[in-house]
């Protein structure tokens, strides 16, 4: 999303490219993990990403996404306060609930493996699922 972080991974020779996933293209089954880390709440649409990701990724494949999570005590004690930080950010087309990005990836063929709420962002969640294939 951000030319300048990019620049700075291939200064350290890290491949990295700005792209738009939904338009990634590779062979169906061909990708062997898909890491969405602080990526879904900045995407208008983030299902058919989702979709497309589940179509690249191989049988059983891992996928990691994480996200703010309006679901956690921490977001609703800043709300509270109207002090949450998080709807002041611009960049974001969604801060959703956990229930409803927890459920998001079983409708397109995911298994969850795993969620948790992000032990450094305590208004985060962090959320593993496999894809049970095509």
């Amino acid at each position: 999303m951000r030319k300048g972080t990019i620049d700075k991974l291939r200064g350290m020779q890290v491949a990295a490219c700005n792209l738009d996933f939904a338009a990634y293209e590779a062979a169906p089954g061909s990708i062997g993990v898909v890491s969405m880390a602080n990526v879904l709440e900045h995407m208008p649409f983030p299902k058919p990403v989702l979709h497309h990701a589940a179509s690249l990724l191989k049988s059983d494949g891992p996928m990691f996404l994480s996200m703010p999570n309006g679901d956690t005590v921490v977001w609703k004690y800043l709300d509270s306060f109207k002090a949450n930080p998080y709807w002041y950010e611009i960049e974001h087309c969604h801060d959703v609930a956990g229930s409803r990005l927890a459920a998001l990836p079983g409708e397109l063929g995911f298994e969850m493996l795993d969620y948790n709420i992000n032990p450094r962002y305590r208004t985060g969640m962090e959320i593993v699922t496999r894809n049970k294939g095509a």
